[in-house]
Parts: structure tokens; C-alpha cells; sequence
């Protein structure tokens, strides 16, 4: 079985978990985006989900608790086998880890607990049998303590490049397919479009294979993706 670890963006309801949910086989959601309840019946997806409510885990003492929770989600996971880890709103999980590491922005040695936090769920997803995605509405939403990144304000992990293979851009008939840094202030605009039946994904970076970089597909699906890097068809985690 090959590996894949994707970063996808876009803006919202441009079809970031619409992709995710085409995953053919178990979904273990981490759902800190808007709800997918309908999305997931629509599409008949396999899915378990951990879903938090984001209003109270963002005191100090709830966002420890739901670290712990999610860890546990990820053992679980890597316990099952085969299957999609996917993180449906990876800006927000970043913000919870911000909660229990960061206590003073200017604090590197704080920044550098956050990232290896970060880091070390994703090496585990990589090192295990499952697919990893992640998703955020954001283009380089991680580059480090100091350097503005497109997301309002600083931002604290920048190793996503390095354990991401594929980095996917999403946008909708209306949008350009030409990537643009954006910069979304989610709290003044806290609406979202609903779900495209039709949408188109852009891929940025390939590193499983560079000479699909560039191409713009139509209603992409894991299947395809995976079939496009390695040349073979997603057999469910058996053999390779």
C-alpha cells in the first residue's frame, strides 16, 4: 500500500470534505468545520466522527481534555488499519493546541512544543496504515512564529510541507482557478456556502508524482488521486 498525507484548501463549500467523504472504505472524521451530517448521508460515507462543541473547547481545561481525546481518536484509528484519518478543519485544531501550549507569543520555546505536537500526530498517521488529509481555508497557513503567513496573524506550525505529499487547491466554477493567497476572518464572517455538487481541485504539489502538478480536475476523488500518483488503483490498504 502507498502513502498519501494531503493538505487541502479552499475557500468554505468548495468541496474540501466532499473529497475526503469519496474515500472508499473508513473515515475516522475530526470534524472542527461546519457539520457534515448531510453531506456524510448524501454520499453514503463510512465514517466516525469526532465532532467537539468548538464553543466550550476553547477554554484552557476543555481544550486539554479534547488533546486527550483526540489522541485516544488517533490510537483507535491506528489500531482499526486501513482507512482515511482526516482532520476537517486543521486551522481550528491548531488553535486548540494553541490554547494549551502558547501562553506568550513571543515565546519560542512554546512555539516549538506546539509544533512538535502538531508534528508528532501526523508522523503517526504516516507511520501507520492509514491515509491522512487535512484540511484548512487558508493558503500557507503554516510558516512560523515571526513571519506573517496569509491568515491574519502569525501563525505557529510551518512543518506541514514536510510531512504533506500532495497539496490540493479547491475552488468552485465561480472562483479563479488561479491560487491566490487568502486571508479569511472567520469570526466576521461566520457563514458559509453550502456544499458543491460541482467542484474543481487544482494540484499544487505532488510529491508521490511531479508531473501531475498543475492539473485542474473536475469533481476530483481519492480513488482517482491515488490512482494519478501511483499508477495503480486504491486497493484498500491490501499488499502495497
Amino acid at each position: 500500500m502507498y502513502k498519501t498525507f494531503i493538505n487541502g484548501w479552499g475557500l468554505p463549500g468548495t468541496g474540501k470534505t466532499t473529497f475526503g467523504l469519496t474515500f472508499p472504505g473508513l473515515v475516522w472524521l475530526v470534524q472542527l468545520d461546519r457539520p457534515a451530517d448531510v453531506l456524510i448521508k448524501r454520499m453514503n460515507a463510512q465514517v466516525v466522527d469526532l465532532t467537539p462543541n468548538l464553543d466550550s473547547v476553547m477554554t484552557s481545561y476543555a481544550a486539554r481534555e479534547f488533546m486527550v481525546v483526540f489522541d485516544d481518536f488517533l490510537s483507535r484509528a491506528i489500531a482499526q488499519g486501513p482507512g482515511l484519518f482526516m482532520v476537517d478543519g486543521g486551522d481550528r485544531l491548531k488553535d486548540i493546541a494553541r490554547i494549551v501550549y502558547i501562553e506568550h507569543d513571543k515565546d519560542l520555546k512554546q512555539y516549538s512544543a506546539l509544533n512538535e505536537w502538531m508534528t508528532r500526530w501526523m508522523m503517526k498517521v504516516h507511520y501507520s496504515q492509514l491515509q491522512g488529509y487535512i484540511t484548512h481555508p487558508y493558503d500557507n497557513v503554516w510558516e512560523s512564529a515571526t513571519k506573517q503567513s496569509s491568515r491574519i496573524e502569525p501563525d505557529q506550525w510551518r512543518h506541514i510541507d514536510k510531512v504533506t505529499t500532495e497539496r490540493l487547491y479547491f475552488f468552485t466554477p465561480g472562483q479563479s482557478r488561479e491560487v491566490v493567497p487568502m486571508a479569511i476572518d472567520m469570526e466576521a464572517n461566520p457563514t458559509y456556502e453550502p456544499p458543491q455538487a460541482r467542484f474543481f481541485t487544482k494540484i499544487q504539489q505532488a510529491k508521490n508524482d511531479a508531473t501531475i502538478q498543475g492539473r485542474v480536475i473536475e469533481n476530483l476523488t481519492f480513488s482517482l488521486l491515488y490512482e494519478l500518483c501511483f499508477e495503480e488503483k486504491y486497493n484498500g490498504g491490501v499488499g502495497k
